[in-house]
C-alpha cells in the first residue's frame, strides 16, 4: 500500500492546551526545547510553573508557530569553507490516479519546473560563495526509496531532477563534463571520467533492494513515507474503523496525533515518534559524513541534497525544532522544505518562516525498523 501523502488540512484549533496536555508537554519537551520555546526564560523558571500555568503559557506560544512550511522560504544558507549544507525537500506535486488516467503514477507532474527551481536554488547558493571558491563546492544527492502503488517513486525523483539543476548550473558556468562530474559525489569510479570515487553514505543494510543504476543519488529508507502504509495493514484497517472508515482527514488527525499510541504500539505499527526518531537519525548520519568528509577535503563546502515527504519533515520540525505538540498542524509545501547548517564546530541551524532555530544532529538509531522489502517488489 502507498499513502496518498498525509498532509492534513485541519480546521481544529491546535491552540486550546488542557492542563493534562500542559502535564504531558512539560514532560515530552527537552530543556533546550524549553528554553528556545520560552525566548529566554531559563530552564529553572519554566521547569518551576505549575502544570496548568506551563499549558496556559504553551498555548500563547503556540499561537506564534508557523502553521505551514512555505515554498517561498526554501533558501539556501550561506555556509563557509568546511561547513554543509544539508537540504531536506519534500517532493513537489505527483500523478496519484492509478486508472491509467495519469501517467506514471508517483512520477512528478513538472519536473522541467522543478528542474527550473531546483537551479534558482543552487544558482542562489553559488551567490553567496567568493567566485575563487566555487570550484571547492562538492554535492551529494540521496532521496527516499518510497515507491507509490509499484510504479513512480516521487521522493527519489525530487532527488534526481535536483542533480540534474546542479550539473547543469555547474555546466552553465563553464565546468567540463569532467569537472562535473568528480564535484557530485554520487558518481563511481567507473561512471566519473575524472575518476571520483562514489561517497556512500548509506548503509547498504538500511535500504529497500532499491539499487538505481551507478550515479544516481544514494536511497535512502530513513527518509521513506510512514512505514505504516506498508508494513502495518492490521492497524491500518483498525485505524480507519476507529475515524471515518477511510484513509480521510480524521485518520490521518489521529495517525500525526498518536490518539491510539498505546494501540499502535501493541499492533507493532510505526508512529510520528518514530518517523521524527529516524529522520533524526538521517541528519544525524549526514553530519557524522560531513565530518569525515571535511576531515578529508579540507577547505571545501559540502551540500547534501535530499528528497523526502511532508511525512518525515513535519513531524521532525514539530518535535526538534520548534518543541511543538503533535496536536500542532504544520504543513509542509510541494517542493519545499528546510535547510540545515552544520558550522565547523559541528553546531547545527536551521530556519523555518525566517526565524532561526537550533537544530540536534545527535540521535541514536531508530528502534523501528522496517520487517521487510516488499514494497519494491
Amino acid at each position: 500500500m502507498a499513502s496518498p501523502d498525509g498532509e492534513r488540512n485541519q480546521n481544529h484549533d491546535a491552540n486550546d492546551q488542557s492542563t493534562e496536555h500542559g502535564q504531558q508537554l512539560s514532560a515530552e519537551l527537552s530543556a533546550m526545547h524549553k528554553q528556545q520555546a520560552a525566548a529566554g526564560r531559563n530552564d529553572e523558571e519554566l521547569t518551576a510553573l505549575e502544570p496548568a500555568a506551563f499549558a496556559a503559557w504553551q498555548a500563547r506560544e503556540t499561537a506564534n508557530f508557523p502553521r505551514n512550511i512555505e515554498v517561498r522560504d526554501f533558501e539556501p544558507k550561506a555556509i563557509g569553507p568546511d561547513e554543509t549544507l544539508i537540504v531536506l525537500q519534500r517532493h513537489p506535486k505527483y500523478f496519484r490516479r492509478t486508472d491509467g488516467e495519469d501517467q506514471v503514477p508517483g512520477a512528478l507532474v513538472d519536473p522541467v519546473g522543478s528542474r527550473e527551481a531546483d537551479a534558482k536554488f543552487f544558482e542562489e547558493f553559488l551567490a553567496q560563495i567568493p567566485p575563487n571558491e566555487r570550484d571547492k563546492v562538492d554535492v551529494l544527492f540521496l532521496g527516499s526509496d518510497t515507491q507509490y502503488h509499484g510504479q513512480g517513486r516521487r521522493s527519489f525523483e525530487t532527488a534526481q531532477v535536483a542533480q540534474e539543476a546542479v550539473a547543469s548550473v555547474l555546466e552553465a558556468h563553464g565546468m567540463s563534463p569532467d569537472n562535473i562530474y568528480s564535484h557530485i559525489l554520487n558518481y563511481s569510479g567507473d561512471d566519473a571520467a575524472a575518476g571520483q570515487p562514489a561517497q556512500h553514505l548509506v548503509d547498504p543494510a538500511d535500504r529497500s533492494g532499491f539499487n538505481p543504476k551507478a550515479g544516481a543519488p544514494e536511497p535512502m529508507a530513513h527518509l521513506s513515507e510512514p512505514n505504516v502504509f506498508n508494513d502495518s495493514p492490521e492497524f491500518i484497517e483498525w485505524l480507519k474503523q476507529q475515524t471515518d472508515g477511510e484513509i480521510g482527514l480524521q485518520f490521518f488527525i489521529a495517525y500525526e496525533e498518536d490518539q491510539f499510541k498505546e494501540r499502535r504500539q501493541a499492533m507493532g505499527a510505526e508512529g510520528p515518534d518514530e518517523i521524527a526518531d529516524r529522520t533524526a537519525y538521517a541528519i544525524h548520519l549526514m553530519a557524522d559524513f560531513a565530518k569525515q568528509y571535511h576531515a578529508d577535503h579540507t577547505d571545501r563546502r559540502l551540500l547534501i541534497w535530499a528528497g523526502t515527504h511532508y511525512d518525515t519533515i513535519s513531524p521532525l520540525v514539530k518535535r526538534d525544532v520548534l518543541g511543538a505538540p503533535k496536536e500542532q498542524p504544520l504543513g509542509v509545501d510541494y517542493g519545499a522544505g528546510i535547510t540545515i547548517k552544520v558550522d565547523r564546530q559541528g553546531r547545527g541551524s536551521t530556519s523555518v518562516s525566517k526565524k532561526d532555530y537550533v537544530m540536534p544532529l545527535a540521535a541514536e538509531p531508530p528502534t523501528y525498523r522496517r520487517p521487510t522489502a516488499e514494497q519494491d517488489q
